[in-house]
C-alpha cells in the first residue's frame, strides 16, 4: 500500500507527479488482472496512431474488455 510517507522519497516535484500519475494506473491494471508492463507497452505503442477521440478505449477497463482477459504474453 502506498501511503503519504512514500512521497517523501520522490526526490523532486516532477518525480512525485509522475508517481502520482502511474500508481493509480498500475493499481487499476492489477485489480483487473492485467500485467501492467504489457498494458503500458501496448498502450504506448498504440497511442501514437489512435485518434484522440478513441483514447477512452485505452483505459485499463476498456482495454481489458477488448482483449477479453488476455493478460499479456509478449512474443
Amino acid at each position: 500500500m502506498v501511503g503519504r510517507k512514500n512521497w517523501l522519497f520522490a526526490r523532486s516535484e516532477g518525480g512525485a507527479h509522475a508517481a502520482a500519475t502511474l500508481e493509480p494506473l498500475i493499481g487499476s491494471c492489477t485489480l483487473r488482472g492485467i500485467d501492467p508492463w504489457f498494458y503500458l507497452r501496448e498502450v504506448l505503442d498504440r497511442i501514437q496512431d489512435d485518434p484522440a477521440k478513441r483514447l477512452g478505449e485505452l483505459t485499463p477497463r476498456n482495454w481489458a474488455a477488448t482483449r477479453q482477459g488476455h493478460t499479456g504474453e509478449l512474443g
